[in-house]
């Protein structure tokens, strides 16, 4: 159950930072 938690929760993390780099260059792109 612990593993499945920290990779649920790696993964979550993982497309927030994707989002928020796709995020930055847009702004940069603007």
């Amino acid at each position: 159950m612990l593993l499945l938690l920290v990779l649920l929760l790696a993964l979550l993390l993982l497309l927030v930072v994707l989002l928020s780099l796709l995020d930055l260059e847009q702004l940069l792109g603007m």
